[in-house]
């Protein structure tokens, strides 16, 4: 039996593991996410970087580009590919690489 939502019913002490992938992948594909995985740390806030907002913010992560050290391994070139600012307003991907770097220094000292 099933829930209104459509979800299948829990059953105290028992699992079901088909139920769950199957969940994950559903959420996997909504958020065109599989294949990417997660290490359990938290993403950076790359909004403290300054000309990254929300919309170039999600494309990174959305790209596997969720630290400050990743984002600071990231060719400009790649990153131009990933944020696709528009032509008018061009971001400064060498200075978000630098300023990646500095913070993951700062982290790791």
């Amino acid at each position: 039996a099933g829930h209104p939502g459509g979800r299948a019913c829990h059953r105290p002490g028992r699992v079901d593991a088909g139920s769950i992938k199957a969940e994950a992948m559903r959420l996997a594909a909504e958020t065109n996410s599989i294949g990417r995985g997660w290490s359990g740390a938290p993403p950076d806030n790359f909004e403290a970087l300054g000309g990254i907002g929300e919309i170039y913010e999600r494309r990174l992560y959305d790209a596997g580009i969720c630290t400050f050290e990743a984002l600071a391994a990231t060719p400009p070139e790649r990153l131009a590919d990933i944020c696709q600012a528009p032509a008018l307003r061009l971001a400064d991907y060498a200075g978000w690489i630098a300023h990646a770097a500095e913070l993951a220094a700062a982290r790791s000292s």
